[in-house]
Parts: structure tokens; C-alpha cells; sequence
């Protein structure tokens, strides 16, 4: 509009199923820790009402059991690129220029309990989350001089 420009990229992905990995081998090693949703939410005598085994059956068996308890909903909607600039007019000895911001990145809506959904890329690992590292964002400000 006028001398602003707007850019919005989105992506996502629906339907798939993510099998987490992360969650499900945390106790095989010694440094595993609980996620705070677990151990707020875990089973106990008063609390029965969760989805969360209690922790000891948590320790034992129970995650060498064949089960679907840790395949989470793997829907997500990215924000992967919004730009916004402003282009000025050419004025006497100054050059015409462009001032911009962009952000790659910014914000992933979903509910899966991982870093990221975006997991899994190989033929034999699809789907499935071995401590995938987070996306980083990306910021820019910039200036284009148009001479």
C-alpha cells in the first residue's frame, strides 16, 4: 500500500502422527529428566484422573511395553517468513532507499510436546522425534540504498 510492502509465508503440515522419542527413552538414561507437564500431571492416589502413568510404573516397565502413549499429534502452522518495508522517494542528494524488517521463523503454532513437530526426515526415521534441536528464529533490519 502506497510505499509500505508486506510479504507472509506460512507452512504447516495435517494428519501425521509423531512418535516421541525424546519422552519415551528419557529414563533409559542416567541424565533423563521429567518435563514439567509430567510431573505436575503424573498419576498419584490423589490425582487419578490423568493420562500420566505414576512415576515408579514410569521407571519400570512400562516404556518397554508396546504402546501409543508416546505418538502425539504432529499438526503444526508456521510463520516461516513475514517482511514488511517502507520505500521512500528520491530526494535531491539523497538516494532513494528502502528500509525493511524481516523475521524468519518467529512463531510455530502446535500442541506437540517436543521442540519442534518438524522431526524425522530420513526413510527409516520419518515420524520420529530423537532429540530433533529446535528451530531458531531469525531477525533482520536492514536498508537498501537504490541508486
Amino acid at each position: 500500500y502506497k510505499k509500505f510492502d508486506f510479504s507472509l509465508s506460512i507452512t504447516g503440515q495435517y494428519g501425521n502422527k509423531i512418535l516421541n522419542a525424546k519422552r519415551m527413552n528419557r529414563d533409559v538414561f542416567s541424565d533423563g529428566n521429567y518435563d514439567e507437564d509430567f510431573y505436575k500431571n503424573r498419576w498419584t492416589p490423589s490425582n487419578t484422573g490423568t493420562d500420566y502413568p505414576s512415576a515408579e510404573a514410569y521407571n519400570s516397565s512400562f516404556i518397554q511395553q508396546a504402546n501409543d502413549f508416546f505418538v502425539e499429534n504432529g499438526f503444526y502452522i508456521r510463520i516461516q517468513n513475514i517482511q514488511i518495508g517502507y520505500t521512500t522517494e528520491k530526494i535531491p542528494y539523497v538516494p532513494k532507499f528502502r528500509v525493511f524488517f524481516t523475521a524468519q521463523r518467529p512463531y510455530t503454532f502446535f500442541t506437540y510436546k517436543g521442540f519442534t513437530p518438524e522431526v524425522g526426515g530420513s526413510p527409516i526415521s520419518s515420524g520420529i522425534d530423537f532429540n530433533v534441536y529446535p528451530m531458531q528464529a531469525i531477525y533482520t533490519l536492514g536498508v537498501k540504498l537504490i541508486f
